[in-house]
């Protein structure tokens, strides 16, 4: 594949052509039709006709709907013309092919007698209600025979602005932009509409002739809440296949994501999912993606948008939703710099040298930093297969996967409510703690759903302070933190999603570890570390002071080994305590040291992960620093 440009040239660029006027040449780049692959229609024989009662729109359709197997029904995509120009003639071909596959596709018309304008988000709106109201109107060919709850929303070019706007409506659950992207100077396209697009998005450029095709680019690296696939065809530019019999080349990338999206098809998800991917082995293409588990989901730390995603208390709606409880907590907050916009980057952290621990550490050994990223966004981490490491994103809401082998990350989950920490089972459930207003313990393998998100029949902002750690039993429950409230404290959401409060006086409990044989619960409350017995219900008792933190004193995120030994950030080093409690040492680390796991093939790797600058300012930094050690975190689980 070819080597794209980078964000920052993309930026540039974009915003110069949102600002200068676009000449007529640029925009008639085509693909030449001399041996450009042709458009494969579908099973369907399609007819065309005027939209019912709605004179602004034209339908194409499989001509006899009553060919389509058992119970299937015609998916919706709605279409925005290239110059917003209310005349869709010009598509007739690519519309023709889509629907072959067996969809309903919506286009403009021009209305007779109407002035001349430009199309706009309402006039796809429109074309949204319409396929509603016809599959539910009396004597339609199409009564019942449309997919509703099943709608896309298309465009080319200007088109593609308004495609983008469409992606916060609710009714749609995926967009097509071809040719187009992100535009600042435009309400409907700029960063702040792309970041409420709520489903999987397909980014299509006609690559170095197309100029949007740097706003597409932009729009792939903003876009980090929802699954995207972004492709450049080279050669094709600005107005690509559009002219080719049938919609060409780009009618069947159009037509393979609708059969994917809608239809499960897996031969058409092939043109785009998988190491092996159809466009992704094809040289006429560059392709990129996030959120699929294929290989183009990966890239550097500068690959990922840093998000903006808010922990309840942040939430303009967290009073509010306090006011409600039946004994509202006090309201919870973490102090931000006075002038957040001003805060300038900080130097990247001192990693000090480190001491032998016998049985742990070899004193030649020291630390090294193996990603950094803006923002606070690594937190509740854990090992994963072969060596990878899974860790939640508090500002961007997902959780990630990253190799430290090739220090290159990929998207794994996304569109979390404010992700704060993963934990897995010994039986491979994967569990995240969402932050955000309304949030809860989700399970995301094997199936994704909400676990639990209440507790004695209140939210769980009705506690108070901030859902911190968690850890996973092999019973299908989760131990979790909450910190910095009264009723702060250590609790246990069954595998049926009743949650339990337990401790005392544990108002910053913060990392939460299970031992190796789940007959203990360590959890840490500033410099203390505190142990509880596991009973055969997951209940705890017999609350006991484990140890005393020596290397720092605010207890975080918490790892065990094989030999069951605890390991313990304290915001400046990792400390270390046999199993029976007795202190064995310090191994020193950067200020900021938040939280500490084993990974690697071997598990004999600690790794750390470190907060800098000023939380909540553009100053926000993580790293994961490694070391290697002598000791084997616990094998028997990820963490």
């Amino acid at each position: 594949m070819k080597t794209t440009l980078v964000v920052a040239a993309v930026l540039i660029a974009s915003l110069c052509f949102a600002q200068a006027p676009v000449r007529n040449d640029l925009v008639a780049t085509t693909l030449p039709l001399d041996g450009a692959p042709k458009a494969v229609p579908g099973p369907y024989k399609v007819m065309s006709e005027p939209a019912f009662g709605s004179p602004g729109h034209v339908i194409f359709r499989p001509e006899d709907p009553g060919k389509l197997p058992g119970k299937d029904k015609l998916p919706v995509m709605a279409w925005g013309d290239g110059g917003c120009a209310i005349n869709s003639a010009r598509y007739s071909g690519f519309f023709t092919t889509i629907a072959s596959h067996g969809f309903l596709v919506i286009g403009s018309v021009p209305q007779p007698g109407a002035e001349r304008r430009q199309q706009n988000a309402d006039d796809l709106r429109k074309a949204i209600d319409w396929a509603e109201k016809e599959s539910a109107r009396t004597g339609s060919p199409l009564k019942g025979k449309i997919a509703t709850d099943q709608v896309a929303v298309m465009g080319q070019s200007c088109g593609g602005f308004l495609s983008i706007t469409l992606g916060a409506d609710p009714r749609v659950k995926t967009i097509g932009v071809f040719n187009s992207g992100v535009q600042p100077a435009r309400p409907e396209s700029n960063e702040d509409a792309v970041q409420k697009v709520h489903g999987p998005v397909l980014l299509i450029n006609g690559a170095e002739r197309d100029f949007l095709s740097p706003a597409s680019l932009a729009t792939f690296e903003l876009i980090n809440s929802v699954p995207v696939f972004y492709g450049a065809r080279h050669d094709a530019g600005h107005t690509a296949t559009v002219d080719h019999p049938g919609g060409g080349e780009f009618a069947n990338v159009a037509s393979n994501w609708l059969l994917w999206q809608f239809k499960n098809d897996k031969r058409a998800a092939k043109m785009f999912a998988g190491n092996d991917c159809d466009l992704c082995t094809n040289t006429n293409w560059d392709v990129r993606a996030k959120g699929y588990k294929d290989a183009r989901n990966e890239g550097p730390a500068a690959t990922f948008y840093r998000g903006s995603s808010q922990q309840a208390w942040q939430n303009a709606g967290y009073k509010a939703a306090l006011a409600k409880c039946k004994n509202p907590p006090q309201p919870f907050a973490i102090s931000v710099a006075a002038t957040p916009a001003t805060a300038a980057a900080p130097p990247a952290p001192v990693l000090p040298p480190t001491m032998s621990i016998p049985g742990v550490l070899e004193a030649r050994q020291s630390w090294k930093a193996v990603w950094s990223w803006e923002g606070n966004n690594v937190d509740g981490p854990i090992a994963a297969d072969n060596g990878a490491i899974l860790f939640a994103n508090n500002d961007a809401g997902n959780v990630m996967q990253f190799d430290p082998a090739t220090g290159l990350a990929k998207i794994a989950y996304a569109s979390i409510n404010t992700a704060g920490a993963v934990s897995r089972s010994k039986a491979g459930t994967l569990f995240v703690a969402g932050r955000g207003l309304g949030g809860g313990i989700e399970v995301l393998e094997p199936s994704r759903k909400m676990l639990a998100s209440s507790f004695n029949g209140a939210p769980l902002e009705c506690i108070g302070g901030v859902l911190n750690d968690l850890s996973a039993d092999a019973k299908g429950g989760v131990y979790f933190s909450v910190t910095g409230a009264a009723q702060s404290g250590v609790f246990y959401a069954s595998p049926n999603g009743v949650i339990s409060r337990y401790g005392k006086d544990v108002p910053l409990a913060n990392g939460i570890i299970l031992s190796p044989d789940e007959k203990t619960l360590y959890v840490t409350n500033g410099a203390i570390v505190y142990a509880f017995d596991v009973d055969v219900d997951g209940s705890l008792t017999n609350q006991r002071e484990f140890g005393k933190l020596q290397g720092g004193t605010g207890g975080d995120g918490s790892a065990v080994d094989q030999q069951g030994r605890v390991y313990v950030a304290t915001g400046s080093s990792v400390d270390v305590f046999a199993a029976d409690g007795k202190f064995i040492g310090t191994i020193p680390g950067p200020q900021g040291l938040h939280g500490t796991f084993f990974g690697g093939r071997d598990k004999k790797t600690l790794y750390g992960i470190v907060f800098y600058g000023t939380w909540g300012t553009p100053s926000a930094r993580n790293q994961i620093i490694a070391i290697p050690t002598i000791a084997q975190g616990y094998t028997g689980r990820s963490k």
